[in-house]
C-alpha cells in the first residue's frame, strides 16, 4: 500500500476519532466537575509514568528492525503480557501510596482498579498492533481506532449524564483500550505461539529509547503533582482539563507520526527519499499546527465558556497557551522519530536529557509565578530542543 493511502487512512481516522472525542468531551464536561477531572488526572499520572514499563520500547524496537521472525514476535508477546500484569499490580500499589503523600487526597480505589485493567489489555493485544504496523496495514488500525473512539465516547456520555462522575471518565478510557487491543488481536492474522528466543539484538535500542520515553512520561506529569501540592482542586481540575485536550491532540498527531513515519523511515534508512520525506513532513506539520495554535490562542477562552460553561473559563485560558505545545511537540517528535529510525537513539536521549534539565527550571517558574508563565517557559524549552535537532541534521 502506498504512503499516500496509508497517510489518508491514518490521518482520516485520527481526525474522525478526535472529532468524536472532543464532541463527546463538550457534553461530558457539562455533567462533570473540576474535582472529577482532578481525581482522574492524578490516576493518569501513574498510568502515563508506568506506560514505558509496559514494553520498555520493545514495540518500537521491533518496528525499527523491520525484519522480525515469528519466534521473536512470540517471545515479545509473552514478555509484554508479563510486564502488563506487573504494571497492573504496581499501579494499584502506587495509587494507594499517594494517600500517604497528600493530606487532602481524594482516594478512589474502585475507580483506580478499573483503570488499571488497561495494562492487561495492552499486554494482550499490543504485539498484534505492532505486527500490523510492521506490515504497513494501516487500514485495519484506522478502523479499530475509529470504532474504539466512537464506542468509548458514547459510554462516557451516557455515564456522565447518569451522574457517575469520575467513573464516566474511567470506564470510557478502559473501553477504548479494551476494544482497541481486543480487535487488534483478533483482526491480525499473526497469533503468538508458546516459544521463545533471545531478544538481545533489541536491547541497545530498547535501553536508550525506553529511558527517553520514561523521562518524557515522568516529566509530563510532574506539573500535575506540583499543582496538587500547592494549588486548589479547582485550579488542578481546570489545568487537567486543558492539558487533557492538548495531549489528546498532541498524542493523535504523535501516533500518526510514529505509526506511519517510523516504518517508512526504517525501511528507507538513510536514503535521500527518506530525508526528503522528513523535511516535507516537518514543514507541513509546522504550518498546519501553528495555524491551529494561533486560532486557539485567540478563541480558546470563549470556546470553553460557550461549550463547557463559565466555571471552565480559566481552563480555556490555560488551553489557549497550551495549544502552542501541539505545534512545538509535533515538530520535535518528527525529528525524534527520524533519528530513532536511523538508530541514533543515544543522540535523541541526550537532547531529551537537556530538555528535562531545562524543564526543572520551568517547574520553579510554576511554583513561584503560576501556571501561565510555566506554560510559556515550556514552549521556549521545546523550541530550543527543535533547534538542537535541526542543527544536527
Amino acid at each position: 500500500m502506498s504512503f499516500l493511502k496509508n497517510l489518508t487512512y491514518e490521518f482520516s481516522s485520527k481526525v474522525l476519532s478526535q472529532a468524536v472525542v472532543l464532541l463527546g468531551s463538550v457534553f461530558m464536561t457539562r455533567f462533570l466537575t473540576p474535582a472529577d477531572y482532578a481525581s482522574f488526572g492524578i490516576m493518569m499520572v501513574i498510568v502515563v509514568t508506568l506506560n514505558v514499563f509496559q514494553d520498555f520500547s520493545l514495540h518500537e524496537a521491533l518496528i525499527q528492525k523491520n525484519q522480525v521472525s515469528d519466534k521473536e514476535l512470540s517471545t515479545a508477546f509473552w514478555v509484554i503480557l508479563t510486564l502488563g500484569f506487573i504494571c497492573f499490580l504496581t499501579f494499584n500499589l502506587s495509587y494507594y501510596g499517594l494517600t500517604f503523600v497528600f493530606d487532602d487526597f481524594a482516594y478512589q480505589p474502585l475507580a483506580a482498579f478499573i483503570l488499571s485493567l488497561c495494562f492487561l489489555f495492552e499486554g494482550w493485544g499490543g504485539l498484534s498492533m505492532t505486527k500490523l504496523k510492521i506490515d504497513l496495514n494501516f487500514k485495519i488500525t484506522s478502523i479499530v481506532y475509529t470504532i474504539s473512539s466512537l464506542s468509548s465516547t458514547l459510554l462516557g456520555l451516557i455515564m456522565a449524564y447518569q451522574g457517575y462522575g469520575i467513573f464516566a471518565l474511567v470506564w470510557s478510557f478502559l473501553l477504548r483500550y479494551a476494544l482497541q487491543f481486543t480487535l487488534f488481536y483478533f483482526l491480525c492474522l499473526w497469533k503468538p505461539k508458546v516459544e521463545r528466543t533471545s531478544l538481545a539484538s533489541f536491547y541497545p535500542y530498547m535501553k536508550t529509547r525506553s529511558t527517553s520515553v520514561f523521562l518524557n512520561n515522568l516529566f509530563s506529569q510532574i506539573d500535575i503533582l506540583l499543582i496538587q501540592f500547592v494549588g486548589s482542586s479547582l485550579m488542578l481540575g481546570s489545568y487537567v482539563k486543558a492539558k487533557s485536550i492538548q495531549q489528546q491532540l498532541s498524542n493523535s498527531l504523535y501516533q500518526v507520526i510514529n505509526n506511519l513515519l517510523l516504518p517508512y523511515f526504517s525501511k528507507g534508512n538513510k536514503t535521500q527519499s527518506s530525508k526528503i520525506l522528513f523535511n516535507r513532513s516537518i514543514l507541513v506539520t509546522f504550518l498546519i499546527t501553528l495555524s491551529i495554535a494561533l486560532i486557539l490562542f485567540f478563541t480558546a477562552e470563549h470556546l470553553f465558556v460557550i461549550f463547557f460553561g463559565e466555571v471552565w473559563r480559566t481552563s480555556g485560558q490555560y488551553f489557549g497557551l497550551l495549544s502552542f505545545l501541539i505545534c512545538t511537540q509535533s515538530v520535535y517528535q518528527i525529528a525524534e522519530v527520524y533519528y530513532n529510525s536511523l538508530g541514533e537513539t543515544k543522540f535523541t536521549l541526550r537532547v531529551n536529557l537537556l530538555g528535562k534539565g531545562l524543564f526543572l527550571g520551568c517547574l520553579i517558574v510554576l511554583y513561584f509565578f503560576g501556571i501561565l508563565p510555566f506554560i510559556i517557559s515550556m514552549i521556549l524549552v521545546n523550541m530550543l530542543a527543535i533547534l538542537i535537532l535541526k542543527i544536527k541534521l
